[in-house]
């Protein structure tokens, strides 16, 4: 059986690249876990490390149990952040101690919430790991966004962001620069800082008009 890959079936989201542009982020069901601090620090570490704990046991839950007619088997979608600050204010990295995010992946559609459930509360008590408890399944949607694709260390975001503003600016919309988003395409285990890859939105201010014709 052909395994679905999320990132071929919705390239639009996926396949950004240096130079930025406009995409529209449609409703998706996702795993969830959020925090506030530093994430260098060990809470952030052991919460992604929960995510991908309950993300892996829904992708492996057939090995083990009965499912229906509804499932497929799919390529684990990367892990997103949704990163704001708790003034408001915009992100700046000498600061990472006032950051709050939301960790997100992207789920299949036959995920239902009692099987959600079913699955974290096993896989809780299995691996010994109570922060799992907090992982929740949410439906999200992000709606009209600038994107582009960061190349080097998570660092050096802020300056293609302010290039990701410009080109907002431009098109004569407003970035909300309350929070932006990351879609991690690289695992920083195995790759160099300056070999990183990571997608960048801003979400469109909602007082703002539609890009111009």
């Amino acid at each position: 059986m052909v395994k679905v890959d999320f990132k071929k079936e919705y390239r639009e989201l996926y396949g950004a690249s240096a130079r930025p542009g406009l995409v529209r982020v449609p409703e998706g069901l996702y795993l969830t876990i959020q925090g506030q601090g530093d994430p260098n620090s060990p809470p952030f570490g052991r919460a992604v490390e929960a995510l991908y704990g309950v993300a892996y046991g829904i992708k492996m839950w057939p090995k083990t149990h009965p499912v229906d007619e509804h499932w497929f088997d799919y390529v684990m979608a990367p892990m997103e952040g949704v990163w704001d600050t708790a003034d408001g204010k915009p992100y700046d990295h000498r600061h990472k101690e006032d950051l709050r995010w939301r960790l997100l992946i992207l789920q299949p559609a036959f995920l239902t919430r009692a099987l959600f459930e079913l699955v974290r509360e096993e896989r809780a008590q299995k691996k010994k790991d109570h922060l799992m408890e907090e992982v929740d399944l949410i439906r999200f949607e992000e709606g009209l966004c600038g994107q582009i694709l960061h190349r080097g260390p998570y660092d050096d975001e802020p300056a293609t962001l302010e290039l990701l503003e410009r080109f907002l600016r431009l098109q004569g919309l407003q970035a909300d620069r309350s929070r932006h988003h990351e879609i991690y395409l690289s695992d920083p285990r195995k790759t160099a800082p300056e070999r990183l890859k990571t997608i960048l939105r801003l979400p469109v201010s909602s007082d703002t008009e539609g890009p111009r014709g």
